[in-house]
């Protein structure tokens, strides 16, 4: 169950990060750090 919300978590970041390649570059950056501590 943990696993999944963790799964969840990281396709809200991803899809997030996506999002906000346009606005600000470095997002990309924070979303690929994101997703590594949680995983």
């Amino acid at each position: 169950m943990r696993f999944a919300w963790n799964c969840v978590k990281c396709l809200f970041y991803l899809i997030k990060d996506i999002f906000f390649i346009d606005v600000d570059m470095t997002s990309q950056y924070n979303g690929t750090r994101w997703i590594r501590r949680i995983a």
